[in-house]
């Protein structure tokens, strides 16, 4: 190991998460996978209480938790279009029908609601992360014309123990016995 300065370093924080809600963001950096056809979308919060939340505790971090993933598979075309027309109805002169370039959308900003998700990382144990649920106008937002989604469970990775699943979260208050 490198010789390190251990009084230069500081302590890692515990990361906050981000309440559920709706939120005013702004679109930083945008990645296009053309192969799998998706663009990946990194944001952070521009207005409100929570503003700039992701520079804020994230600094220091090598990964940006302010992010999802927009497919345009054929399939997902009309979900994409929504994302499009809720940037369109947020910025004065982008117009979602003539959208061909991904770099058009930094710096735009968009209405997110934002829910939570809970999952089983790489090592077994269970998170919560956040999640973009919906695009919508930055009105809409502000109007609070959109639902909170409830808390998405996950269970892709989730542990076995001795081939049984863990049941312990499970609620057994339905059972007829």
């Amino acid at each position: 190991m490198k010789k390190i300065n251990w009084n230069d370093v500081q302590e890692a924080n515990e990361f906050e998460l981000l309440p559920a809600g709706g939120y005013e963001c702004q679109i930083l950096r945008v990645d296009d996978n053309e192969e799998k056809e998706y663009l990946e979308l990194e944001f952070d919060i521009c207005a409100g209480p929570q503003k700039d939340f992701f520079v804020n505790s994230c600094a220091g971090l090598d990964w940006w938790p302010g992010s999802t993933i927009k497919s345009y598979k054929q399939k997902a075309l009309p979900f994409f279009k929504a994302m499009l027309t809720a940037v369109e109805n947020s910025n004065d002169g982008f117009t979602a029908n003539t959208f061909s370039d991904p770099s058009e959308l930094i710096n735009k900003k968009v209405g997110m609601v934002i829910g939570h998700e809970q999952y089983w990382n790489g090592n077994g144990q269970k998170r919560t992360r956040i999640r973009v649920a919906s695009f919508r106008s930055l009105d809409k937002i502000r109007k609070g014309d959109f639902k909170i989604p409830e808390l998405k469970i996950n269970d892709y990775n989730k542990p076995e123990i001795d081939g049984f699943v863990d049941v312990t979260d499970t609620d057994d208050s339905d059972l007829p016995f």
